[in-house]
């Protein structure tokens, strides 16, 4: 497989001023997942000594939403403890707020054990940028259209990958596709919804097998409060626990009281490197 250099001056420097220490994880127990928040929909997610990064290799976060942190990105960046050993980049939409393509390849450089899953769209955002050619053997890229599902396995985590419309005005079109990942890890299953609202993708939910396949974890958009996407959630999801996600930090506060009305007892992370596990 070809590499990709690091080129000298890139913007990532390794830093190691106020970085934040977190406990050991609970990897290799089963049915636990140890989840760390990273800025907007960004989370490192533990379970059964494997490791995944979601939606955490982004800078922009458009003077509302949180970003890693400069310190917290060049450990990520570095393969530095909590991050070493990730076996799984996921990347739901191809918004700069969940994903810096050049951050991705380089990233992938760096750390060819690791392997991505990403729709076409963000891969193509990667696409002529310098060293695509020499990480494109590490994706798994998904060109499905909303509302078809494919599972895989990758590294030895199983993957459902449900294309879904982005969140969209009710009369326009969704131009934006986004995965949806149930991933399985160490007995337990997390689906992070990324941008797309419940209500406006019940019909292509309503066919996945919740009954069968049952979400200990559910990564919601903290906008999601509509009665739709309620019912849904209580009648075929039934996490264990919801995660709530893309918070401004402005409101997070509001935010977070609106979402604990509607989701009660949910979890809603501040600050990046906070962590919990579930159950």
């Amino acid at each position: 497989m070809k590499r990709l250099f690091w080129a000298g001056g890139f913007l990532l420097m390794l830093l190691t001023a106020g970085y934040a220490a977190v406990s050991a994880p609970a990897a290799g127990n089963p049915g636990v997942l140890k989840t760390t928040y990273l800025g907007n929909e960004g989370f490192l997610i533990e379970g059964g000594g494997k490791k995944v990064l979601i939606d955490a290799l982004f800078d922009n976060g458009w003077g509302r939403y949180t970003t890693p942190p400069a310190d917290v990105m060049s450990h990520m960046m570095a393969g530095e403890a909590p991050f070493d050993g990730i076996d799984l980049l996921l990347v739901t939409h191809s918004d700069y707020d969940h994903i810096n393509p050049q951050f991705v390849i380089a990233y992938l450089r760096q750390h060819p054990h690791t392997r991505l899953i990403a729709h076409k769209q963000a891969v193509d955002e990667m696409r002529g940028k310098p060293g695509f050619g020499d990480v494109e053997g590490q994706i798994d890229e998904i060109a499905s259209d909303p509302g078809e599902q494919s599972s895989l396995t990758v590294n030895g985590i199983a993957v459902d990958v449900l294309c879904l419309d982005h969140s969209h005005p009710a009369d326009k079109p969704a131009e934006t596709r986004n995965l949806a990942f149930a991933v399985v890890l160490g007995g337990a299953r997390f689906l992070h919804m990324g941008d797309a609202p419940i209500e406006q993708n019940i019909a292509a939910l309503e066919t996945y097998p919740f009954e069968r396949k049952h979400v200990d974890l559910l990564f919601l958009p903290v906008w999601d409060l509509s009665p739709g996407s309620r019912k849904l959630i209580a009648e075929r999801i039934k996490p264990a626990k919801i995660v709530a996600m893309h918070l401004q930090e402005a409101k997070i506060e509001a935010e977070r009281k609106a979402f604990d009305d509607v989701y009660p007892h949910a979890v809603a992370f501040g600050k990046p490197m906070e962590s919990a596990t579930f159950p």
